[in-house]
This record gives C-alpha cells, structure tokens and sequence, in this order.
C-alpha cells in the first residue's frame, strides 16, 4: 500500500523549495532534511521541483545543483521550475536603492559558474517541462529574454511599486543559446 501511494504522492505533487535566503541551504542539506544525503532515495522520486531563488551563486553551484542533477540522471526530475527573485526584493518600496542594484549588480552574471550550471541544469534533455521565472523588478540583464518587450517591462521605474510581486517567463533556451557553454547531449538513435 505504501509503495502504490508514495508513488502518487511523489509523482503528481510539485514540490517548492525555497532557498531564497543563504540558512535555508544548510537546512535543506541538514541530516534528515530533503537534500541530505539519508533522504537520496525519496528524493529521487520526485518528478516535478520549483525552485525558489534570491541568489545565483556558490551555494546553489556547490550544494544544489549537484543535488538537482542527480534527481534529473538517477531519479525521475522530469519537471523544473526556477522562480528568481530580484537581490532587491527587500527594498522594492525604496526605488532609489533598488535602482541602484538593478542596473549594477549582475552586469557579469552570465559569466559566473553558478550561472552556467543553471543553464547547464535547464539544458538536461532528460526534462520534459522547464520553466524559469523572474520577479517584476528584476535585474536588467533579464529585460532581454522575458515575454514582455524591454519598452512595457514591469521593471521600469513608474511600473516598479505595482508589479513588484508579478512572475514573467523566461525564454530559457535562448538564454541557454545566448551563454551557455552547453555540449549538446545527443541521445542514442537520434541524429
């Protein structure tokens, strides 16, 4: 009964993690947490994760997406979100400090390691649904690869207070096309 019902459970349940803070990883990768390596097996039977994200930087290179990648090889991962808050969420009714931020910080964020090992996540073909998703007031660098063109963006100043808690997508493969530094996985029989 067990196995039939776990089962279910792992498969046609999303799963959010939220690491948007630099303690929730070493409370995710705790003993008995969900990252922890007593809990590889239930993990891996997860088949769709959101991931919630403040910062793209050495903690999610070194801790989660070794994690995420092995859910995605070894496990059933077969749907994965990212949802990228803005490093200026905390201020988004102080406009002056979040402007700042927006247009200087992240000016070299597709060249960082964690960056491309984000790309490099998405880009797994074993994924049959990626998503990633970005704060309204967002980093510039995003204006080029949302939905929206870069005249409407919710980033802008006057639109900044009203959609700061609105999502916009991604179009992650042209990001991945843009600055990955991708092999392309060729699988067995296609050409």
């Amino acid at each position: 009964m067990y196995q039939e019902a776990s089962a279910i459970f792992y498969r046609q349940r999303r799963f959010v993690v939220d690491v948007s803070s630099r303690r929730a990883y070493d409370e995710f990768t705790a003993e008995h947490e969900l990252f922890s390596f007593q809990l590889q097996t239930v993990r891996r039977r997860i088949r769709s994760l959101t991931i919630i994200l403040k910062r793209i930087g050495g903690d999610f290179e070194q801790k989660l997406a070794p994690v995420i990648s092995d859910m995605i090889l070894s496990g059933e991962l077969r749907n994965l979100r990212f949802q990228l808050l803005s490093p200026g969420m905390d201020t988004v009714f102080q406009s002056r400090p979040l402007l700042a931020r927006r247009s200087g910080v992240g000016a070299d964020l597709e060249h960082t390691p964690p960056f491309q090992r984000l790309l490099n996540l998405v880009a797994d073909p074993d994924l049959e649904k990626v998503e990633i998703l970005i704060a309204g007031v967002h980093l510039r660098f995003w204006c080029a690869f949302h939905e929206e063109s870069r005249q409407d963006c919710p980033c802008s100043e006057r639109e900044m207070r009203v959609n700061a808690q609105r999502w916009l997508k991604v179009d992650w493969k042209r990001l991945v096309k843009t600055y990955g530094s991708v092999q392309k996985i060729l699988r067995i029989g296609e050409r």
